[in-house]
């Protein structure tokens, strides 16, 4: 409707259409070669333009404007945030398509009339596992961007152990012992690895020399493990060396039991018979460690007495026994008082436990007929 000073009036209609580009992309979908971890590989399509306009086209993260305003909403571009007085200018974003493991270049650019450009799909997987993602062209002409599906496969590296298990059975407490593991390089890339710490009670225990490095194609580095442990008990300990480029880690499980020092005593009872109040009488016995580390011994008598009141004297009372050495001892005996003795002389080891082995003795104590 147009209005005239004069105050005509005249009416027109107006008629108008919007129609699309011929602009296409050749594949909706890329499917790329498994590739290994620090390396790429490429794959290429086309944008082709059957138009008689040169078209710009950029490849982006969202599949519309709306989304995109929206994502600028969450991430801070809101009204509210403008509203604080610290900011002084909009915060700018970009919404191009990016991605750790995909790359598109040219990432945008001009398609002429009745020609076509190529693109170039780069992937460079960080990890072995699958990926995917979108990329959505807008090109100028078209209503909607269109979507580019990426997918690839990441490889690896492949290192195995000569050992996934290894039982090393009975060890003696405080001694070392060492052990060998090898770490093979069967791929076709540079491997990094590196041992995860463990602070349990055992897995502290356990030294690994190198505990992390790089590994070439086609090579293997030996690892030595040793274990020193003053704790008792059994254990079965796992150890994970991570990997780069793979989230699945190696593993070698460690089992076994840590066991006290062994021991023999060649007497198992001590009879001192008959003995005369006041008068000393002795008995022997030996102790024997079998075992390949040496150990520290006290003995005691439970229920004798103390300082003057003793009437029993250990010679010698502590010591350490080297491995598969004897020590003997001599026990002597003298009663203050008339009665009937049933003791017991008790061994303790230093740092593994008391009363580990024990020896009766039994006497009577009389006074003789003057």
């Amino acid at each position: 409707r147009i209005s005239y000073s004069s105050g005509e009036v005249v009416f027109l209609k107006a008629y108008g259409a919007a129609q699309e580009l011929p602009v296409r992309m050749d594949c909706r979908a890329i499917l790329m070669d498994p590739t290994y971890v620090s390396l790429f590989s490429q794959k290429s399509f086309k944008i082709i333009n059957r138009s008689e306009h040169t078209v710009s086209y950029s490849f982006k993260q969202f599949a519309s404007g709306a989304e995109e305003q929206n994502a600028k909403h969450r991430f801070g571009g809101g009204t509210e945030s403008m509203s604080d007085p610290a900011l002084t200018g909009e915060i700018e974003f970009d919404y191009s398509f990016k991605n750790n493991s995909f790359a598109l270049s040219p990432a945008e650019g001009e398609v002429w009339p009745n020609a076509e450009t190529e693109i170039t799909v780069t992937f460079t997987p960080s990890t072995s596992t699958e990926m995917s993602c979108v990329a959505f062209c807008d090109i100028v002409g078209k209503e909607h961007r269109l979507p580019l599906q990426l997918q690839g496969t990441g490889i690896g590296p492949r290192i195995v152990l000569s050992y996934n298990v290894i039982d090393i059975g009975e060890v003696f407490i405080n001694s070392v012992s060492e052990y060998d593991v090898d770490l093979v390089n069967q791929g076709d890339i540079s491997a990094a690895y590196e041992l995860a710490p463990s602070y349990s009670v055992f897995g502290s225990k356990f030294n690994f020399e190198p505990c992390s490095g790089t590994l070439s194609v086609g090579h293997r580095e030996r690892v030595r493990i040793a274990f020193s442990s003053d704790v008792l008990g059994e254990f079965e300990e796992s150890f994970e060396w991570a990997l780069l480029g793979t989230p699945r880690p190696l593993i070698l499980t460690l089992r076994g039991k840590v066991i006290g020092p062994t021991f023999h005593i060649d007497q198992q009872m001590l009879d001192f018979k008959r003995v005369s109040v006041a008068f000393l009488c002795s008995r022997c016995f030996h102790v024997f460690n079998t075992s390949d580390i040496p150990f520290r011994f006290h003995l005691r008598v439970p229920g004798d007495g103390a300082l003057l009141k003793r009437e029993f004297e250990l010679v010698p009372s502590t010591g350490t026994i080297v491995p598969h050495g004897k020590q003997k001892v001599q026990v002597d005996f003298i009663p203050l008082n008339t009665r009937v003795y049933s003791l017991s002389i008790v061994l303790d080891i230093e740092g593994v436990g008391e009363q580990m082995a024990s020896i009766a003795m039994k006497a009577e104590s009389v006074v003789p007929d003057v």
